[in-house]
């Protein structure tokens, strides 16, 4: 990655410095011209064939997760798995994801998707194809699909990469409502198809997209490779969820950018504020992009703010496996991000003295733009990498990685979380009866995990991992995990009784926020 040519804007005074690490004053983008900033281009949907559900509901602005925040709750001293269950095989190695609504869970991957109940983990529903994911006609190739679900609007954003005869755009689907088997019609941008969003610059080609949300828009990030500009290596783009959501023909706005933002990643908003939040990594400093407004009429407005963090981020190494088994996993890159009241949290796979580990940054978006933290997650004697993120209702941290322990083993899954500032033991969610022996070697691996909240008990974090088989593929396990212990509800069936008679009691148990799970364990209460 080349050297971030904002860091000659405010350099001169030195940002504070918070426990050896210094933060770069905000720069604010509008207006300058570093030569990096995004330049935004409106994307017109006159293309789009007309109609749409006039029926649709506008964006809700109900009350989000935040609801149930000021119920007492009690923390184990370690994570908890509280459902797990088989998601989808034969996904993981280049793209996995996982999403949860009030009643839902919805896994994606390379190969289509499949809906949960949040209650026992009962399927019920398959997408035996990307394109039945997405609607979308067979000719067209469908690939690299995310998922996450918008707590404030109450709607599923799947996002992947489509190819039509080497014409290669974005493909954005949302739910009519929070329940992910119910579909407006797919929009595709950025292709030069007739009935779809025209792409200002046709020339590019995307790949690895990424999805978030704030109050009032949707956030796609992905890599751009332009034969005919090599100065593009990226692309952002924001769709006003005031159009996308009723599906009434969303313009967007749309950048193209250099590889200062390599490995660029957003975060959801659980909130309903504006901001929408993009992290981006680097060898020596870490940027976290604020983009505000509704990028309806106007492109979103934005602000940087450059930070240094101790030490060098280097790009995480080839994962061992054996004889002809290893696992690239690619360049430096923000495999996961997550935002929650003032606290973002950036996560990235790098190099431990030759074994794979992750390196987890915090940063404070509040009053300024300050780096507060950075801590190493890693094993002795494993690879730690693909880490994903998310922030429960209470401020702890949760990140699940892969996990492989050497020659002819994994990859694993593994879950660890900071309750308070002490991080817990790591907690193994699956292990591989194997070892994945992909294509070619080294085999290219930029998927592996997934993390998201639960809107309906936020103190409850959903988690998907890519593991190994006995036959050399990959299964995968999705799991509700979190450090909140059951509430616990005692009735007695009769309260006047006479000495020596016998009372009943019945004890029934549910998570902090109401929810309530088929099996949950008694042994978790203690």
């Amino acid at each position: 990655m080349t050297a971030r040519n904002t860091r000659l804007v405010g350099l001169a005074t030195a940002g504070a410095l918070l426990t050896g690490l210094m933060a770069a004053p905000p720069v604010l983008a509008a207006g300058a011209s570093s030569g990096d900033d995004p330049v935004f281009v409106r994307i017109s949907s006159s293309d789009l064939p007309g109609g749409g559900d006039s029926a649709a509901r506008a964006v809700r602005t109900a009350r989000t997760a935040g609801t149930h925040l000021h119920a007492k709750v009690h923390q184990s001293k370690g994570v908890q798995i509280l459902q797990s269950f088989a998601g989808r095989n034969n996904i993981g190695a280049d793209s996995i994801g996982v999403a949860t609504g009030p009643k839902d869970v919805l896994q994606v991957g390379a190969n289509g998707g499949s809906v949960f109940t949040k209650s026992t983990g009962k399927v019920v529903k398959k997408y035996k194809s990307l394109n039945k994911l997405f609607g979308i006609d067979v000719s067209v190739g469908v690939s690299d699909p995310t998922v996450a679900y918008d707590p404030v609007g109450k709607r599923f954003v799947l996002v992947a990469v489509t190819d039509d005869g080497g014409d290669i755009g974005v493909a954005v689907r949302v739910s009519k409502t929070s329940d992910p088997t119910k579909w407006f019609a797919s929009v595709r941008y950025m292709d030069t198809t007739a009935t779809v969003i025209p792409d200002p610059n046709p020339d590019v080609d995307e790949s690895t997209v990424r999805v978030g949300t704030s109050s009032n828009k949707v956030v796609v990030t992905a890599v751009a490779d332009d034969p005919t500009d090599t100065t593009i290596a990226n692309r952002i783009m924001f769709i006003p969820k005031q159009q996308l959501y009723k599906n009434t023909g969303p313009d967007a706005w749309v950048a193209d950018v250099n590889n200062t933002y390599d490995g660029q990643a957003p975060a959801v908003n659980a909130t309903k504020q504006a901001n929408a939040f993009v992290a981006v990594p680097d060898t020596s400093d870490v940027t976290v992009t604020t983009y505000t407004g509704d990028a309806t009429l106007k492109a979103p407005k934005f602000s940087k703010s450059v930070m240094y963090p101790t030490g060098t981020l280097l790009p995480p190494p080839l994962v061992d496996q054996g004889a002809a088994d290893d696992l690239d996993l690619g360049p430096l890159t923000f495999n996961g991000v997550a935002w929650r009241s003032g606290k973002l949290y950036a996560a990235a796979a790098t190099d431990c003295s030759g074994l794979a580990c992750v390196k987890l940054f915090g940063v404070n978006t509040g009053n300024g733009v300050t780096l507060t933290s950075q801590k190493t997650l890693s094993s002795a004697t494993d690879d730690w990498f693909s880490p994903s993120v998310a922030i429960d209702g209470a401020g702890n941290v949760h990140v699940v990685a892969n996990d492989v322990a050497g020659a002819a083993s994994g990859p694993n899954v593994v879950v660890i979380a900071k309750s308070g500032s002490t991080w817990t033991n790591a907690l193994f969610l699956a292990k591989a009866a194997g070892e994945y022996n992909g294509p070619g070697n080294p085999t290219n691996w930029t998927g592996g995990t997934d993390a998201a909240i639960d809107p309906t008990s936020p103190w409850d974090v959903w988690v998907t991992g890519a593991i190994g088989t006995a036959t050399n593929t990959l299964a995968s396990k999705v799991a509700r995990v979190s450090l909140a212990k059951n509430t616990a509800k005692i009735k007695a069936d009769d309260t006047q009784v006479n000495k020596g008679e016998q009372v009943t009691f019945t004890a029934k148990l549910s998570r902090p926020g109401g929810d309530t799970i088929a099996g949950l364990p008694i042994a978790l209460q203690k």
